[in-house]
């Protein structure tokens, strides 16, 4: 809990949840937090789909850019998320979207680009990327992976990832090389970024700051 509050209370972003005071009187301790319009972005995209309604290829770009912009500046706070997904993005007045949740999120040691964890932490296999299931390790890199995954929901207006694939089996299929497919809202151009964010090698995914320039 504590943890969470340190790190939060680094944070002052347009795209980045605001921690607006931490409530000690009494048991539960609370996180008070600048409160959302419409709630979690992955409830509002799937309500829309089930309503017919979809997001154009111009707005859904405009969402991941700023999933991208968020992402690297809590990176430049040397913090890692862990748990970048469109449950945790939070949407605001003027389709202004905002990264929440740093429940799972670690401060970077001095002089590290990576940490490696002795026990999983609590998150959904289907987000993280193939190093942090096997190796529990994470990095800007795994934190490119999953925020590719999120991009992927947004294209896909909530849908959930493989979402044929039982969650035991996510991690086997991941590692055996299969990705998620392509969207109807999702360019060649773009799914090519996406494929790359997948990249099986850590060192060959794009950065945050590489994707900014990209999407």
């Amino acid at each position: 809990f504590l943890q969470e509050a340190e790190i939060m209370a680094q944070f002052q972003h347009p795209h980045v949840v605001e921690l607006q005071g931490v409530c000690l009187q009494e048991q539960p301790w609370l996180l008070i937090q600048e409160l959302s319009s419409y709630g979690d972005f992955d409830n509002v995209l799937r309500t829309a789909r089930m309503r017919d309604m979809a997001l154009t290829q111009t707005e859904a770009l405009h969402f991941i850019n700023q999933l991208a912009a968020a992402c690297s500046y809590v990176l430049s706070k040397g913090v890692l998320h862990l748990d970048i997904a469109a449950r945790n993005l939070l949407l605001f007045e003027r389709n202004t979207l905002k990264l929440a949740d740093f429940g799972n999120a670690r401060q970077l040691p001095q002089g590290k680009k990576y940490i490696q964890l002795e026990e999983p932490p609590k998150v959904a296999a289907r987000w993280l990327a193939v190093e942090a299931m096997t190796q529990l390790r994470f990095s800007e890199a795994s934190d490119v992976w999953a925020a590719a995954v999120a991009a992927w929901e947004i294209l896909s207006m909530g849908t959930k990832p493989y979402p044929d694939t039982h969650f035991l089996q996510v991690m086997r299929v991941v590692v055996a090389g299969e990705r998620l497919p392509q969207t109807e809202l999702c360019s060649d151009d773009l799914y090519a970024l996406l494929l790359k964010c997948w990249d099986v090698k850590p060192d060959r995914r794009p950065s945050f700051a590489d994707l900014l320039t990209k999407v």
